[in-house]
């Protein structure tokens, strides 16, 4: 059938016009420089080989080092350097040095000829892809390969030569092996083997991830030190079902418990006291990776208890970040100024408010600005420590995270943290109930916690249900997800809740009896520690002896009067 005219002249301008196309000369191949077979060198280091006991050291029998035609030299700046052979798939040989000096400095730490003459590198034991029925290993390096054949296994080495020609080796035998990723035991070696997990799929190269090291860095410093046990892991492994069972078992419950014990076995960091010991009895010692949330009425002293806490924790040498979503900065170091002046001599003590206003300050006594400036002093030598971030109706808790991790990155230290309060954040997410946004920001600010390994305390309010009753669980708003994601629960109380002094009367005394109850506490007790609060001068103080037996007295009392009642009730 004939085409239309159109559709012939359409299908004529594809055609190429090769009678007026000028061909360009074809450019002459540069010819490639051969690389060197150093057989002569391996040869010659492989007869040293009895010269040193460092294969045997590291767990490397002779029967391997021989099979491997492993020696050893003194040459490129090293004495008694390990010779390791990388046997080329042609047959010729390239090759690398290990220095067994362990004070060697990095650079001379390894060596490998250049690759203008050694070429670009070579997979260790490459040649066994495709001609082994046994579970093939890949590793890192040369010595964790050669210990897993020492264990009985087979392996090869990326060397640090790329996984592109690995890829391509068990690409093309992709049906043959069961492979079986086992890096270094490292977070490097995990992000690679992530990757090479990847990039194998992609070619339809089926992989499993196997940790042969146990809690050691590398398959060689496991079987140095545990040789029977790494011998046990790797002839375990015989076949793709095994090797899969094997991942499984060690993704869900192996790596677990190794995880466990070398976190219970590890030197934990030691609890940050709250500067009050009585608090601290009561927190087995201060502060601890977790979440402590503070609540109260309002204007019974929460963020100057939190503020407290947090300079006292400066005061010994430990970074604190401060989100105050509802005080500016300078309030915030104003209320720490009036403390220390407090602190310094009662008698002279400044305010907030006089802290801030020089005007007021001016008209001080001599003694009070005498006492004003020691305290600013005093207040300068851990200052540096107390970072205060102004989030004034702004700040969502996913913005906390990232200053969190900012001042890690920039100072090099892990800081306390306390987000001053929990209700006024912002939404991460504008759709979110009110109470969804709660149960997100706690569970986010516990997550962060947990990620930097550091106390994180956040100020709550009570809900108003709860005024003039003691504290509970109840008296959180939203105490649902506070109440089972929080580490540590605290709650600011009136004493007189519970020694039965009228609460108008308990409010306006100027040293506020005031309980810190501890009701929930995951990895410790509870109970309650008793304060007095000048809050004129943001100042808490723990109950000494005698003070403590005065409200036990006064709680006796009131327990005796409800007991009078109760009898003459049922008298009628």
């Amino acid at each position: 059938m004939k085409q239309p005219k159109q559709h012939q002249a359409q299908a004529a301008e594809q055609i190429p016009d090769y009678q007026h196309t000028t061909r360009q000369p074809m450019q002459p191949q540069q010819p490639q420089t051969p690389v060197r077979d150093f057989r002569d060198v391996i040869e010659q280091a492989h007869a040293n080989l009895a010269s040193s006991e460092y294969h045997r050291r590291r767990g490397i029998s002779d029967e391997v080092a021989k099979r491997f035609k492993l020696g050893y030299t003194n040459s490129n700046g090293m004495n008694e350097a390990l010779v390791i052979p990388l046997k080329r798939l042609d047959g010729t040989y390239s090759y690398q040095q290990r220095n067994t000096d362990t004070e060697a400095p990095k650079e001379k730490r390894h060596y490998k000829p250049a690759s203008s003459i050694g070429g670009t590198g070579e997979i260790f034991n490459q040649e066994i892809i495709g001609k082994t029925d046994k579970p093939i290993f890949v590793t890192e390096g040369a010595l964790d390969a050669l210990s897993i054949i020492q264990a009985g296994g087979e392996a090869v080495a990326i060397n640090g030569v790329g996984t592109s020609k690995l890829i391509e080796l068990l690409g093309r035998h992709k049906d043959k092996h069961t492979i079986i990723l086992s890096l270094d035991n490292d977070e490097a070696g995990r992000n690679a083997q992530a990757k090479l997990k990847e990039q194998l799929q992609i070619v339809g190269v089926t992989s499993h991830d196997i940790n042969v090291s146990f809690n050691k860095k590398d398959a060689n410093e496991a079987l140095a030190t545990q040789p029977d046990n790494f011998a046990k892991v790797v002839r375990s492994i015989r076949d793709e079902k095994q090797a899969k069972a094997k991942a499984y078992l060690q993704r869900t419950v192996e790596s677990n418990i190794s995880d466990f014990w070398q976190f219970v076995n590890t030197k934990r960091p030691p609890a940050i006291s709250t500067g009050f010991s009585t608090l601290d009895k009561t927190l087995r010692g201060g502060l601890r990776e977790g979440l402590y949330c503070i609540g109260g009425i309002s204007s019974l002293g929460k963020t100057t208890l939190a503020l407290q806490i947090m300079d006292n924790i400066a005061k010994q040498g430990r970074d604190v970040l401060i989100f105050s979503l509802e005080m500016g900065s300078h309030e915030l170091r104003a209320k720490t100024i009036a403390r220390e002046s407090y602190e310094k001599d009662d008698r002279y003590a400044s305010t907030t408010l006089e802290v801030l206003d020089k005007q007021l300050r001016d008209q001080l006594m001599p003694e009070q600005q005498s006492n004003a400036t020691e305290a600013m002093q005093a207040y300068w030598q851990y200052v540096h420590r107390v970072h205060i971030h102004e989030a004034v109706g702004r700040f969502t808790v996913n913005d906390i995270k990232k200053t969190v991790e900012e001042h890690i990155e920039a100072t090099g230290r892990t800081p306390v943290v306390l987000v001053d309060y929990l209700q006024i954040l912002q939404p991460a997410d504008a759709k979110l109930s009110d109470k969804a946004k709660v149960s997100y920001d706690v569970y986010m600010l516990k997550q962060l916690s947990r990620d930097k390994h550091t106390p994180v305390m956040v100020i709550s309010s009570f809900n108003r249900g709860s005024y003039g009753e003691e504290a509970s669980f109840s008296s959180f708003k939203e105490s649902g997800e506070i109440e089972y994601t929080a580490d540590v629960l605290l709650a600011l109380q009136l004493t007189a809740l519970r020694t039965g002094m009228p609460t108008e009367e308990a409010l306006e005394e100027a040293y506020r009896q005031i309980d810190v109850k501890v009701l929930k506490n995951r990895n410790g007790t509870l109970g309650i520690a008793s304060f007095k609060a000048r809050l004129a001068h943001n100042h808490f103080k723990q109950m000494d002896a005698g003070e403590l037996q005065e409200v036990k007295e006064m709680i006796a009392n009131k327990q005796r009067r409800e007991q009078t009642k109760k009898t003459k009730t049922k008298s009628y």
